[in-house]
């Protein structure tokens, strides 16, 4: 179970849809259906303009698949959880796309996805 990112002796129920951040009950506040931490809330104060752009920066990229929290694309690990992100080649050590059944450095197979 994931702990709540500003409370860690709780466990979270969520995460902010802009940072990522996973949430317990007492940080989560939903607007329109979506979940917020207190920090990206706070860009509701501001003009809108402003706030769209906020949200278009923080809700581009990467998440994490286990943990939800925003990750550079060419991680190959979660720095937050661990989880594994993307493969390297056997053979050259090349980082690997996920849909990729050969490395197109060097012309390895997958050794993960082998039958």
């Amino acid at each position: 179970m994931v702990n709540c990112f500003f409370h860690s002796d709780r466990n979270a129920i969520g995460s902010c849809c802009l940072c990522g951040n996973p949430l317990c009950e007492d940080c989560r506040t939903t607007i329109g259906g979506q979940d917020y931490c207190g920090r990206c809330k706070a860009w509701f104060d501001f003009p809108m303009d402003i706030a769209d752009a906020v949200r278009k920066f923080f809700s581009r990229g990467a998440k994490c698949p286990e943990c939800g929290k925003a990750v550079e694309e060419d991680f190959i690990i979660c720095p937050y959880c661990q989880a594994k992100l993307k493969a390297k080649c056997t053979k050259c050590g090349q980082v690997l796309e996920e849909s990729w059944v050969a490395c197109p450095y060097c012309g390895q197979p997958r050794e993960d996805r082998r039958k």
